[in-house]
């Protein structure tokens, strides 16, 4: 099978870093323009959604945090900024200042939410050269940041595991190693706890983190392998042959997919084995990878384009039915009736991530379902917790989620 492209590049947007589901609709942040893209109704081209904001010429990530909002990273020839969508949903409204007004070029390359409070981690320029990497907490007010932690790398991706933040930095010119770090438990410092070597490979960056049956995997660009980390959290382990130009990674429907030099490949059920399930498309990278209306979803580089890939819950009659060569035949399906969210678990308390659905009425049940929950009525929702008897419950956990406020 190959992918199917969806629609092509939108106002010279030639690169696609990021992709979110918002309120139902699949949305894609961009470069060099910085721009905000959303999949039109039809399902077969970009609309803009908003100019970029002041000189914000990259949007690095996107993310739907616990109120509800839209948020971005993004990088500017001046300083790195949070972004987040108004509520009217046509323009970006820039959140807290600039980090510590540092007149430097600076990157905001990654963003999550960890315990209720915004993160972002990335790098400093001055010269050309990279002066530091950081981590950055957002204020309870949003009027600034509190730095975390210096690093002498980028601090490039960031993700939950095992009840901790952990890190993922690129190669510095101050620092010749990429490295797994972690953020120590006072919350102060990042721990080195996995050195990836010294061998610099032009933006070989570890781009992707991310936790998938209770084990770390990550990407590390150029090495061609999918990479976990080690039961004993000091190395990591190759996971399946190698394939070229690994890019990002995704768990998406209960599997783990990554592209490969624009090939969709998938983590089988051994954990060991990696197959390929979709064929490279011929000088397209993708750069970002998304669930929506059940089928995967990948942006790409060089390009701006947008494709998508049928995932394994579509029949056999299904994906015969879809053609390389036509956009319109890609128009997502409509919405589904069930919604998967991520959680976290930590000190046996389950942690909401993201949603975006409303639920109404208030007190609407949602059934777990492995490390994800189904919900039962459409609906956005604020983080919410709730005590759980065991780990080992928790695909037969049912829990109440609240409804949001007008406020």
């Amino acid at each position: 099978m190959a992918w199917t492209k969806v629609c092509n590049q939108l106002n010279g947007q030639t690169h696609i870093p990021c992709l979110a589901v918002y309120g139902g609709r699949l949305y894609g942040g961009t470069r060099p323009n910085g721009r905000l893209f959303r999949l039109n109704v039809a399902g077969n081209a970009w609309e803009q959604v908003c100019d970029q904001l002041d000189d914000n010429v990259f949007i690095n990530r996107l993310m739907v945090a616990s109120d509800g909002r839209l948020y971005a990273s993004t990088t500017s020839p001046t300083a790195g900024k949070l972004l987040r969508l108004n509520l009217a949903g046509n323009a970006w409204e820039q959140v807290a200042t600039a980090y510590l007004g540092v007149p430097l070029p600076q990157y905001f390359s990654s963003l999550i939410e960890h315990d209720g409070r915004i993160l972002v981690g990335g790098r400093r320029q001055h010269l050309g050269q990279v002066d530091s990497g950081f981590l950055l907490r957002l204020k309870l007010d949003e009027s600034g940041w509190d730095l975390v932690a210096v690093t002498d790398s980028e601090v490039s991706s960031l993700e939950h595991f095992n009840g901790r933040l952990w890190v993922g930095t690129n190669w510095t010119s101050q620092d010749g190693f990429r490295w797994i770090r972690r953020l120590n438990l006072p919350e102060n410092a990042l721990e080195d706890m996995v050195n990836l070597g010294t061998v610099y490979v032009a933006g070989a960056y570890i781009f992707h983190l991310k936790t998938f049956n209770n084990r770390l995997y990550l990407c590390r660009e150029g090495t061609g392998y999918l990479l976990r980390l080690d039961l004993a959290e000091t190395g990591v382990e190759n996971v399946g042959a190698s394939t070229p130009g690994l890019r990002t990674i995704e768990v998406i429907g209960g599997v783990l997919y990554n592209d490969s030099g624009g090939g969709l490949y998938q983590l089988e059920a051994d954990e060991s084995t990696v197959t390929k399930i979709c064929d490279p498309l011929g000088g397209q990278v993708m750069w970002s990878l998304c669930e929506y209306n059940g089928k995967v979803y990948g942006g790409t580089t060089t390009s701006g384009f947008l494709y998508v890939y049928p995932n394994t819950s579509q029949s056999a009659s299904e994906s015969a039915s879809i053609s390389e060569s036509s956009s319109e035949s890609a128009s997502p399906s409509p919405p589904p009736i069930y919604t998967r969210i991520d959680v976290e678990i930590k000190n046996a308390m389950i942690y909401c991530k993201s949603a975006n659905v409303d639920f109404s009425p208030p007190d609407s049940d949602i059934t777990l379902v492995g490390m994800g929950i189904t919900v039962k009525t459409p609906g956005t929702f604020r983080t919410y917790s709730e005590p759980i008897d065991a780990i080992s419950s928790l695909k037969d956990s049912v829990i109440k989620a609240t409804q949001l406020s007008d406020a």
